[in-house]
This record gives C-alpha cells, structure tokens and sequence, in this order.
C-alpha cells in the first residue's frame, strides 16, 4: 500500500510519502534521495505527490517543469491536470489516469 499525505497548519503545508517502489515482484524502499524518483517532488514553485504508477508520476514531473495551474483555486488545479492528461496522451497514446495526486501551491 502505498500513501502520500499533506497536513495544513496555520503557518505552513507538510507532504509526507512511504519511500516503497514496486515493479513487478521487485520493491526498493530504501531512503530516496535528491536524484531518485520518489512519490513526492517539488517542482515549479509545486509539490506534488502521487500514488500510482511510477511512469505517470515521470510524465507529471516533466510535465510540471514548465507548467502549472494559473491561481490556487480549484478550478484552476483542475484545468492543471486536464492539460496535463491531454499532454501526456499526446506523448503516448495509450496512457490513461491511473494515479492520484496531492499538489500544493502557494496560497
């Protein structure tokens, strides 16, 4: 089982992930690092965790690089990741949603 979960304070956001990746009957769950892909990443002035699958979460960190949504609304979260999907079928036309996601933005 895998989780990604944020808690609101007054002063701050927290996002917290378990580190267990899995492929097949393969699992890593050591720490992950800088350089590792992990369900949590910040990118863009976003942080974004995802449960799912590893290949969706890398189409979404490439994706994040140079985009992200216009205000912190929910509207706005939400055109967010219909672009996202319509881009992410542009680059392989089998791809479908398959994971979930938190995403924090500043305000």
């Amino acid at each position: 089982m895998s989780f990604v979960a944020a808690r609101k304070y007054s002063d701050r956001l927290m996002f917290a992930s378990d580190s267990i990746r899995v492929s097949g009957h393969l699992k890593e769950t050591h720490r992950v690092t800088g350089d590792e892909q992990g369900k949590l990443f910040e990118v863009n002035g976003l942080v974004i965790g995802s449960v799912g699958l590893i290949m969706e979460l890398s189409f979404m960190q490439i994706f994040a690089r140079n985009h992200k949504p216009a205000a912190p609304t929910v509207e706005a979260v939400l055109d967010f990741i219909v672009e996202f999907y319509t881009w992410a079928k542009s680059k392989d036309d089998s791809f479908s949603k398959r994971n979930d996601y938190l995403i924090g933005i500043e305000g």
